[in-house]
């Protein structure tokens, strides 16, 4: 690797612009050093090259591979453009030097102009480089402009209506709310006719229909639609949606008994790319251009869930329309619009009787009570089936009513998070609604949580926030001075990845940094009472210590209840996963019977969520027995265990990385 060091012209600069120079080479060589490992050396030539690397013009910082071309096409002839999705930068070849050094003399601290949307004030740093990295690791899929989906039941027609049409129902829908069933989410604004669509249950009252009907605008295109074999009926409920740039939809699949099969949702004004998931953790992204129909049939209505991430843009595959360059597929980045969808539905009048009867609201309530007991996973793939369906489909679904019962931070958390250095970088994998991000100010806290919609109540409170799952979080290794875990890993269900959860916390905190995580413990009393304190199991450095707190347990089965045994009696009669059973097969997970006694490690918890209708959703946990946490934790060797610890119906560790 060339050294830092190495003499690079500076013609008659002044000592600031050299010292500037200097900084942002050694920028760029440490950016460098990532595209190194699997592949030979690729560093900074201080000799002119064909290639250069090309800072702050990455998609991170909104440039579109449109953008780029356009800027860098006039200085001759590009060979190849590669733009990696959130990083800063980009890197751009040319045929010959001579283009190279144009380009680099003509846009060396070029800024863009105000009139281009998303991209900040940031000049461009440019420097030649030995080569391009020949390859670069994606950690997601994206979808490609004009490429079906491969989900069974999904159709996405382009273009099925023309300009025209797509004006004229713009025009009408953005004018004609006043009379409609007209209301405000948090992430968009909706209209309805024939029925409302209750978001919450994603389900209709079918008793109340609406005064207005669909307009007779969309009569065309119903007809095309049915004509088509797209529905076998006429809809009669629609739903439209306009979202600004950076809103969205939480995951969701519409009630089964609600609708007949087809659900119909056409695109106007931008386009927008929507994420399916499948109960198995797969993510299928697919585009939905402008003008374009989406079609959900089958396997695609009834068991993938879709949404829409809130963002302004979206990172697709596309083929540069340049007859000069390669005819391969790149990614770029493509800014969202203003976009209305026309979302239409037949309602259902009879049960329904699809194929996916673990989903079916219909045929689960048939079925309850003769259902299959649920077992114990056996494989990587059971245990994430079983993890989608009862931690996070549920936590999607709960999300609001889940944020209103968590307030106040836990005082060893706070005692944990306050007593670290000022300016450490600390992660909360897990972070729920952000309660612990702002405890202590003097740090940097970045949070982190699989559910969508819980992400969202963060953003909304102005916390810097990710999505992901804990066993791959998107952070680099040793990155961070600290890491909490508070009330995730329980709720994994087999050991390997509870163990393979916390190599991943272990991964990302620094040699000498601390991770605190929490789980339930199967060890819980009848009447706990508040100011308990909680005992230090072992501690390497504060043997014996012991602290008072406030009564600070998560076991909070349903947060609105006052009356515990009334309770208890409920979650037995209304649950849908049968608990009359005697728990004595070590290998079926049952309905939890009590609220501070439980008979056996991996169970399922209720939560009551009140509505129009109250709904019961079980939460899988693994609750862990004194001494489990340590033989867990002992298997991972680049650890030391600083202290264990009982916190009021929770089990805690602190761990150390030494290496």
């Amino acid at each position: 690797m060339e050294k830092m060091s190495s003499k690079h012209p500076v013609n008659n600069k002044t000592k600031s612009e050299k010292k500037l120079e200097k900084k942002l080479r050694k920028k760029v060589f440490n950016f460098l050093k990532e595209y190194t490992e699997s592949e030979t050396t690729l560093e900074i030539s201080n000799e002119p090259s064909n290639y250069l690397y090309i800072g702050n013009s990455g998609m991170l910082c909104g440039y579109t591979r449109e953008t780029i071309m356009k800027l860098f096409n006039p200085y001759g002839h590009i060979s190849k453009l590669i733009m990696i999705p959130n990083k800063s930068f980009s890197f751009l070849s040319y045929q010959n030097t001579i283009s190279s050094t144009k380009a680099l003399d003509a846009l060396q601290n070029y800024s863009s102009t105000t009139d281009m949307k998303n991209v900040p004030q940031a000049p461009f740093y440019i420097q030649y480089i030995n080569k391009l990295p020949s390859t670069f690791e994606l950690n997601k899929q994206y979808p490609t402009v004009g490429v079906a989906s491969t989900i069974d039941g999904l159709i996405v027609m382009q273009e099925f209506i023309n300009e025209q049409e797509e004006q004229e129902l713009i025009e009408f829908f953005q004018s004609n709310k006043t009379n409609a069933c007209h209301g405000t989410m948090k992430h968009r604004s909706v209209t309805h006719y024939g029925y409302e669509f209750l978001y919450g249950s994603n389900n209709i009252d079918k008793s109340n229909p609406l005064k207005n009907k669909i307009p007779s605008v969309c009569d065309t295109m119903i007809e095309k639609m049915v004509n088509d074999g797209l529905m076998l009926n006429r809809p009669d409920q629609l739903t439209v949606n306009q979202y600004e740039p950076g809103q969205g939809i939480p995951p969701h699949v519409d009630t089964h008994s609600a609708f007949e099969d087809s659900i119909l949702s056409l695109s106007l004004g931008s386009q927008v790319t929507m994420e399916f998931s499948h109960p198995n953790g797969d993510v299928v992204p697919v585009l939905l251009p402008r003008r374009s129909l989406l079609c959900m049939k089958e396997e695609a209505r009834y068991l993938w869930t879709h949404g829409i991430i809130p963002r302004k843009s979206d990172i697709v595959y596309t083929q540069d329309t340049d007859a000069t360059t390669s005819p391969e597929q790149h990614l770029t980045l493509l800014e969202r619009g203003t976009r209305i969808s026309l979302t239409f539905r037949k309602i259902l009048h009879t049960a329904c009787n699809c194929s996916f009867p673990k989903k079916c609201d219909s045929q689960l309530n048939k079925t309850s009570e003769n259902k299959d007991t649920l077992l114990i996973p056996n494989s990587s793939t059971e245990a994430r089936n079983l993890e989608s369906e009862h931690v996070h489909e549920v936590y999607e679904e709960i999300a609001e009513h889940f944020s209103g019962t968590r307030h106040s931070p836990w005082p060893r958390v706070k005692e944990f998070l306050c007593n670290l250095p000022n300016g450490s970088l600390i992660a909360d994998i897990g972070c729920g609604n952000g309660k612990y991000l702002g405890v202590n100010p003097k740090v940097v806290a970045i949070g982190s949580d699989r559910s969508l919609n819980l992400c969202s109540i963060c953003k909304e409170r102005g916390f810097p926030i990710i999505q992901s799952d804990i066993m791959k979080v998107p952070f680099r290794e040793r990155s961070f001075d600290g890491c909490i875990c508070i009330a995730v890993i329980h709720h994994l269900s087999t050991p390997e990845r509870r163990l393979d959860a916390f190599n991943e916390l272990i991964r990302i905190v620094k040699v000498g940094g601390l991770v605190l995580a929490y789980v339930w413990a199967i060890e819980q009393t009848e009447n706990d009472p508040a100011g308990t304190k909680s005992t230090v199991i072992t501690s390497d450095e504060n043997v014996g210590q012991v602290s008072n707190l406030e009564n600070v347990t998560d076991i909070d089965f349903d947060n609105t209840c006052s009356n515990r045994d009334k309770k208890d009696k409920e979650n037995k009669e209304n649950s849908n996963i049968s608990s009359k059973k005697t728990p004595d097969v070590q290998n079926e997970i049952h309905v939890s019977a009590g609220r501070n006694m439980f008979q056996q490690q991996d169970l399922l918890i209720p939560w009551h969520l009140k509505g129009n209708e109250e709904k019961v959703f079980h939460r899988f946990y693994h609750v862990f027995k004194e001494g489990e946490l340590r033989e867990l934790c002992n298997k991972i060797t680049n650890i030391e265990i600083v202290e264990i610890y009982f916190d009021k119906g929770n089990w805690c560790i602190i761990l150390k990385r030494i290496k």
